[in-house]
């Protein structure tokens, strides 16, 4: 079996888990709504309703068939809305929604309805990995699943709490960093796992500094790793509000070293980059929780 089977397995697998989390039954037609431009989705959707005994069927089979009554609903949360604000919310009990964000409106539409709905995490690539009841405020990972915050571009885990991307593991090892920030919340007690806190943003990968030298994540995250005496750190590209404007990237890092560290930061940053940063000196701790380590801001 090739790669891409497996993880189409794999990603129905735990699309059929998250059904049912959702409360699908085994029985009866679900409507997939989900369009062309979640083409992955659809498929997955399909084997896993088969898998669970039910039977899925697309918006033009049911509108060409007069006798079928589909109940419950996958698809995204625009669809979802469109069918509830069209009408159909009177037929619909239950909905299982990825592929967008999952607004307040869409929530209301759904409570107003009496329509029972879960939302899922999903990847491109990985799949769905994690789910979300109604009442919810974070999303429980699937079965299976190994889900890590870690600092972008990096192999640095972060504590419960902290802002970071999500990166991904199956039974079988494979690994996909999801470019989606997210965080694990922080569990009080232990009576739970840690859920995640959903979409949070997305990784900022690498900056143009000057229209051509690039900067990435890695080369922060490896002078981050070179200096025991740096915290942490993110890089600024000031975009110039006039042609004489100062266009220096800065360097801000959470330290408690003295300006003695400042040339040698300039050297390691020049030396991956090619150019050299203004240093900003930021006290630890004070760094938002933001997951974002390039950072953009006009002069």
């Amino acid at each position: 079996m090739d790669d891409d089977s497996q993880t189409l397995d794999g990603a129905c697998q735990r699309f059929a888990d998250a059904l049912k989390v959702a409360g699908f039954p085994s029985q009866g037609h679900v409507l997939n709504a989900f369009s062309s431009a979640y083409p992955a989705l659809k498929a997955q959707a399909d084997a896993a309703l088969s898998a669970i005994g039910c039977t899925p069927i697309s918006p033009e089979a049911l509108l060409a068939a007069d006798d079928v009554t589909a109940r419950l609903f996958v698809g995204s949360p625009d669809r979802l809305f469109a069918l509830l604000t069209a009408g159909y919310g009177a037929v619909l009990e239950g909905a299982l929604l990825a592929g967008g964000a999952v607004f307040p409106v869409v929530r209301q539409a759904a409570r107003a309805h009496g329509v029972a709905m879960c939302d899922m995490m999903s990847d491109p690539t990985f799949g769905p990995y994690a789910v979300r009841g109604g009442d919810d405020h974070t999303y429980r990972v699937l079965n299976g699943v190994v889900a890590r915050v870690m600092r972008p571009a990096s192999e640095v885990e972060l504590p419960d709490g902290m802002v970071g991307e999500l990166v991904l593991a199956d039974p079988d090892g494979r690994t996909v960093r999801t470019g989606t920030l997210s965080a694990k919340d922080q569990v009080p007690h232990g009576q739970r796992p840690a859920g995640l806190c959903g979409w949070m943003g997305v990784v900022t990968e690498a900056l143009a500094l000057d229209g051509s030298r690039t900067v990435s994540a890695s080369d922060l995250a490896a002078i981050i790793a070179a200096h025991e005496d740096v915290l942490d750190a993110r890089l600024i590209e000031i975009e110039k509000a006039s042609p004489r404007a100062s266009s220096a990237p800065v360097l801000q890092v959470e330290t408690e070293a003295g300006a003695w560290i400042d040339d040698d930061l300039r050297q390691s940053f020049a030396g991956r980059t090619g150019v050299e940063p203004r240093i900003e000196h930021v006290v630890p701790g004070q760094f938002p929780n933001t997951g974002r380590a390039l950072l953009q801001r006009v002069a």
